[in-house]
C-alpha cells in the first residue's frame, strides 16, 4: 500500500504553517531541521513556503513531529495554526506564554483520550464539587 499522501493548496498551508511554527518555538533553524529528519535547507524552505513538494509522506509527517516533539496532528491541524494567527494583537512575550498554554491544553486533552469511562465519571464527579 503506498502511504503517500495527497495534498491540496489548504493542507500544504496548515503543514507549512504549522511546520514553521513549531519549529520556531522549538529554537531550530530550518537547516537544523533538516539535518535532523534527512532533507535540505530547500526542502524545509519548500515545505514551510507551501510549495508543491515532489513527495511527502506519513513518515516525513512523523519525523518532522518526532524532531518537534509534537502529535503528527498538530501539523495536519489547521485550528492550531488559526489560534496562532488570533494572538498576533498579543506582544511576543504573551503570545509564547499562550502558546505554551495551549499546547499544555492540548496535552491534558489527549491524556484525558487516555481516561477509561469509569476514570472520566470519576473525575466529573470530582468536578462537580470543586
Amino acid at each position: 500500500m503506498n502511504n503517500e499522501l495527497t495534498y491540496n493548496d489548504n493542507y500544504r498551508s496548515t503543514v507549512a504553517k504549522n511546520t514553521r511554527f513549531y519549529r520556531i518555538q522549538r529554537n531550530l533553524s530550518q537547516e537544523e531541521l533538516g539535518r535532523r529528519i534527512g532533507k535540505s535547507l530547500g526542502w524545509i524552505n519548500k515545505l514551510e513556503n507551501g510549495n508543491k513538494l515532489t513527495k511527502i509522506d506519513d513518515a516525513i509527517i512523523e519525523s518532522i513531529a518526532y524532531t518537534l516533539c509534537i502529535d503528527k496532528a498538530w501539523l495536519l491541524d489547521d485550528k492550531t495554526h488559526k489560534v496562532i494567527e488570533n494572538m498576533s494583537i498579543y506582544s511576543p512575550i504573551v503570545r509564547l506564554r499562550l502558546s505554551e498554554e495551549i499546547k499544555d491544553i492540548a496535552d491534558t486533552i489527549e491524556d484525558l483520550k487516555l481516561l477509561t469511562d469509569m476514570q472520566l465519571k470519576i473525575l466529573k464527579t470530582a468536578l462537580e464539587f470543586i
